[in-house]
């Protein structure tokens, strides 16, 4: 095989085209000088802000920040109970301090099943304001689905809330027969 650019290896075969020339080279040699670039990136960036870069590695290994758990509720025994969604709403709040990279939202029915973040600082994730742990998704629990799963693959924590009528909307589509 004939080497066409310097960070081509032999055995490689040429598919994609080279950023770097007119060539081309094939995805894996593509894949491995962009790798380089985003660890050396990754690296001066752990340099400047340590602690961000540690929540990074943590988020990356899907680890939990030490004490992601403090202050969470407790919720004795009573003759009335508490309601799911109150205890719930409880317990989402003190996650969402506790660990930075946790958000979510719900299907336009915050304020009915509890999931509105409300602790000082929370916010609403939009484009003034990337850092708000709130989202909202409108009445569309299908997007929100996908966009949690998305959020999720990205390995941030995040949690989308509905009522149980509408979860169907997360399954194969009506009428599927297997």
């Amino acid at each position: 095989m004939r080497r066409s650019c310097a960070h081509l290896r032999r055995g490689q075969v040429a598919r994609i085209s080279c950023a770097g020339c007119d060539r081309t080279c094939s995805v894996a040699a593509t894949a491995d000088i962009i790798g380089a670039k985003w660890t050396a990136l990754l690296a001066s960036y752990a340099a400047a802000y340590p602690e961000r870069a540690s929540e990074i590695e943590q988020m990356q290994r899907r680890d939990l920040p030490a004490r992601w758990d403090r202050n969470l509720p407790v919720f004795p025994a009573d003759a009335k109970g508490v309601a799911g969604r109150d205890a719930s709403g409880k317990v989402l709040n003190v996650l969402a301090q506790n660990i930075p990279w946790f958000l979510g939202g719900s299907a336009d029915l915050g304020p009915s099943n509890k999931t509105t973040l409300t602790y000082e600082g929370a916010g609403s994730f939009q484009a003034g304001n990337p850092s708000g742990k709130n989202l909202h998704f409108g009445i569309r629990e299908h997007a929100m689905a996908a966009t949690v799963n998305g959020l999720s693959l990205s390995k941030l924590r995040a949690f989308g809330a509905t009522f149980f009528i509408f979860s169907d909307t997360r399954g194969p589509p009506s009428g599927y027969r297997h």
